[in-house]
């Protein structure tokens, strides 16, 4: 007796997933440059001096004694470097930052450590300025625009917005920069000196 075979149906490949040679998508960075962190730091000493002469107004005699000045410096200093300290802590920025639209960060784009944070506030600006303010205009010729202070601490300046047009915080940072620079040197002022000073202090 003779079987009949049933042929057999040909067996269909399983689906597979299309293969893609995507990568991993990085996102966008661009840094703060040297004009526009110039103004911010002179929207944030303009700031906190304000805030200084207010609060202090009522204590400080009409002619203080040395010792009084003294102490007025260094409260001064202090709240000064205290208002950077918590600001780039818990916000990431400072008053001044918000308005050009800049954010401090690590170097590897995360949280900056509230460590490096106190580390670049102080130690690292002490060291931009004692250097004759050369540390700060390192800004301007570094590969990620960083300041000395920013080198020490590992940090970076960026902007939070990459796309979003921002060159009116450079045009206007520089006409203050010129401005500034420019009277000091016509002068030969000390205290426009410290005014120059105030404005990048806070970089």
């Amino acid at each position: 007796m003779n079987e009949q075979i049933n042929p057999v149906a040909p067996v269909q490949p399983l689906p597979t997933a299309p293969i893609t040679n995507s990568a991993p998508v990085t996102p966008t960075v661009k840094y703060a440059g040297f004009f526009a962190r110039y103004l911010a730091g002179f929207i944030d000493s303009v700031i906190t001096s304000m805030v200084l002469k207010i609060v202090t107004t009522p204590f400080i005699e009409p002619y203080p004694s040395k010792t009084e000045s003294l102490s007025f410096s260094a409260f001064s200093l202090a709240a000064t470097f205290l208002y950077f300290i918590l600001m780039t802590h818990y916000k990431g920025t400072t008053l001044g930052k918000m308005v050009i639209g800049a954010s401090v960060k690590s170097d590897d784009m995360q949280k900056l450590p509230v460590g490096r944070v106190v580390l670049r506030e102080t130690v690292g600006k002490i060291a931009s300025t004692i250097t004759l303010m050369v540390g700060y205009i390192m800004a301007a010729f570094t590969e990620k625009k960083q300041a000395l202070h920013d080198k020490i601490a590992h940090s970076i300046v960026v902007l939070d917005d990459p796309n979003k047009n921002k060159k009116w915080t450079t045009v206007v940072g520089a006409i203050l920069f010129i401005i500034t620079v420019g009277w000091f040197v016509v002068s030969g002022s000390a205290l426009l000196m410290l005014i120059l000073a105030s404005g990048v202090v806070a970089f």
